[in-house]
């Protein structure tokens, strides 16, 4: 009987969907206990699926971002921007910020954070730096910049050169050449990861870039 509530619990925070209608009963002792179902109530179902969001991996981190499943649910962001963001962003670790802290109301309209309560030191310290951090061409050859400065735009560049490359390159391309809806899409066609399943540090970053010109410091729009 624990395994079926623990299986059925496990369904509901993985899926966050009803799949059934609501029924209060006793459990007559001549009932099967395979073919009971259990129901939890709104109020618990939600708090279940929030704690779930807590074990997030940094590769939860970085989709959600680009699919944008959580958005229009405050108190889902304001989870992860307080007991999540703080668990992936040890020492120069690229893990997206802006988007959640956005969409918990704790950014102005310039993107910058105007509401720190409650956040971990590590997430008040990377949104005053990430801009910076993650515009910097200094690692990028003067070939590859030159390359970059060059382009008509991010999306020509997409179409000649190798996923790779065009990801590397991108802190040197001006933003007013990137569209952000083309950068989203491109960035879920060319997910790298590595053999353990992790994301690579160019996609990562790239990712990150996203965030920070779509929701931070450096927002091009308000899309």
């Amino acid at each position: 009987m624990l395994r079926q509530v623990k299986e059925q619990v496990y369904d509901l925070v993985s899926t966050s969907k009803s799949k059934g209608s609501l029924l209060v009963r006793d459990i007559a002792e001549d009932v099967d206990p395979s073919t009971i179902e259990i129901v939890i109530g709104v109020g618990i179902r939600q708090k279940l699926a929030l704690n779930g969001l807590v074990g997030w991996s940094r590769m939860h981190l970085l989709n959600e971002v680009l699919n944008r499943d959580l958005l229009g649910n405050a108190e889902a962001m304001e989870t992860v921007s307080t007991q999540v963001l703080q668990n992936h962003l040890m020492g120069g670790t690229n893990a997206p910020i802006y988007y959640y802290l956005e969409n918990a109301g704790r950014l102005d309209a310039h993107g910058n954070l105007h509401n720190e309560d409650s956040l971990h030191e590590r997430v008040k310290q990377r949104a005053k730096t990430s801009y910076e951090a993650l515009t910097s061409v200094d690692l990028i050859s003067k070939k590859n910049r030159l390359l970059a400065e060059g382009c008509d735009s991010f999306s020509v560049l997409a179409l000649v050169e190798d996923p790779h490359l065009t990801l590397s390159i991108l802190p040197a391309i001006s933003p007013q050449k990137i569209d952000l809806e083309e950068l989203r899409q491109f960035l879920l066609d060319h997910v790298e990861t590595d053999a353990q399943g992790k994301p690579t540090t160019v996609w990562a970053k790239a990712v990150c870039l996203y965030d920070v010109l779509r929701h931070g410091p450096g927002r091009l729009d308000k899309a």
